[in-house]
This record gives C-alpha cells, sequence and structure tokens, in this order.
C-alpha cells in the first residue's frame, strides 16, 4: 500500500516538537481518539520498544518500535493491524521545525483526522 504524507511546520525548536511527541503522556493531548498511552521496557537493551494505547472506545491498540533516531526519526509498526507510521523531524529556520508523517493508508477519514491532529499539535506547541 502506497504511504501518503502529511507534513506540518511548528515554531519550536526540534528537540522540542521531538520529545513532546514521542512522550505517551501527550498522545492523547493531540490525538482525539487515544484515552492514554504507556510504553514497554525491554529490561535487557534499557529501551521502550512497544507503544500501547487505550482509545475512547476501550480498545487497546500496541505498536512496536522500528526505528528511533533522536530528533530525526520515530517508526512505529502496529501488532495489532497492517498499519505503520514514520515520522521524520527536520529544522527548517532558526527556531522551526518540520514533522513529515508517513502513513500506509488509503483511509481518507484517517488521513483528515491525522491532519486535524497535526494541528492540534501545532497549536499545542506554539501556546
Amino acid at each position: 500500500m502506497k504511504k501518503k504524507l502529511i507534513s506540518i511546520q511548528i515554531n519550536v525548536p526540534i528537540e522540542k516538537l521531538f520529545e513532546y511527541t514521542i512522550n505517551p503522556k501527550h498522545t492523547n493531548l493531540w490525538f482525539d481518539s487515544i484515552e492514554k498511552e504507556w510504553i514497554e521496557w525491554d529490561k535487557k537493551i534499557d529501551i521502550w520498544v512497544i507503544y500501547k494505547n487505550q482509545r475512547k472506545n476501550w480498545i487497546i491498540c500496541s505498536y512496536k518500535l522500528i526505528n528511533f533516531e533522536k530528533n530525526k526519526i520515530f517508526h512505529l509498526k502496529s501488532l495489532d493491524s497492517d498499519i505503520e507510521v514514520i515520522y521524520y523531524y527536520s529544522k527548517v529556520d532558526g527556531e522551526k521545525s518540520k514533522l513529515d508523517y508517513y502513513l500506509n493508508s488509503n483511509d481518507s477519514e484517517l488521513i483528515i483526522y491525522i491532519k486535524k491532529a497535526l494541528e492540534k499539535l501545532k497549536n499545542i506547541l506554539e501556546n
């Protein structure tokens, strides 16, 4: 399935954007359907490897961490479906950052939902 790209520029340093978006305590603040999110650690390698979220309809979804590079990439793949998301981070100019959100879905409702979530993220971080 072809990946869809949704991009947004946010007037904050890349470090702030990255740290905010990977922190599971913040996910429900910009994704309306998420009630809460948490991570599971692999104690052998001392890193989190699974993100889980509980949606407002009580469904729990799990995502495996595929790729992670601080201030550059955050890549998750669903363990429950074929959904895969990749966040690419880049500096634009000075204190501005860009988030490229790749999603392997052609679901138009989901794409609209993601666009709204990214606008909400922008509003939270800039205010």
